[in-house]
């Protein structure tokens, strides 16, 4: 089954919207179509800006819907503790996280909307891509 890292971008939108890729990607996980591999980092990252007020309150967020989330991804995703990487030319600190957990988790795939990790297209063996290009992958295999 693929293994994919999806970034906090995506599972935030996913979560928000009930529309569009990123909350597309979020089904395909919930209905176990690949293996998210995530970080607590990165978990805590998801919860952090969702409890944002301005995300929190225009989408009408609650408590249980957080604490849901959270234990959901917890429980049903690979979640591991990865080694830092080392700081890599045009890439964010903020994002080495992600890098470093697909390397961690053998991660077929990075699954990002971030156009500056997007341009790499590939980090040691797994593929950057957008969620609209993960969907269409997904749906082909």
């Amino acid at each position: 089954m693929l293994k994919a890292v999806v970034d906090t971008n995506v599972l935030v939108s996913g979560t928000i919207l009930s529309r569009g890729n990123p909350y597309q990607v979020l089904e395909a996980w919930r209905r176990s179509q690949f293996i998210l591999v995530l970080s607590p980092d990165i978990i805590a990252e998801i919860e952090a800006v969702l409890r944002r007020p301005k995300i929190f309150k225009k989408y009408g967020l609650s408590e249980n819907l957080l604490a849901r989330l959270v234990n959901a991804l917890n429980a049903e995703a690979l979640v591991l503790r990865p080694d830092t990487i080392e700081h890599l030319a045009d890439i964010e600190a903020a994002d080495l996280k992600f890098l470093a957990c697909a390397y961690a988790g053998t991660a077929d795939y990075l699954v990002t909307g971030d156009r500056a990790l997007l341009q790499f297209k590939t980090y040691r063996d797994t593929r950057l891509v957008s969620p609209g290009v993960f969907l269409s992958l997904l749906y082909i295999l």
